[in-house]
């Protein structure tokens, strides 16, 4: 499944998970999330694979997820 920084952003905000915690589902440091998010690193496979397998992550669950973000206009929180 394909999944760009920004999906992992919006998948982040509507299960409302810190960066902290996205870091620890994913095995990696708060500080690399907050890179990716930026746009400083790039989304590494493993840490695609780790969010897909832990969320249990399917295109159907991401299409809701990104609508679910879209309908509840989460970008300020």
């Amino acid at each position: 499944m394909y999944l760009t920084a920004d999906e992992f952003y919006k998948i982040r905000k509507v299960y409302r998970l810190t960066q902290t915690e996205v870091g620890a589902l994913c095995e990696v440091s708060p500080a690399y999330i907050n890179m990716i998010e930026k746009g400083s690193r790039n989304l590494s496979e493993r840490v695609k694979r780790r969010l897909i397998t832990e969320l249990k992550l399917t295109p159907e669950k991401l299409a809701r997820i990104l609508a679910i973000y879209e309908e509840t206009n989460i970008r300020g929180i």
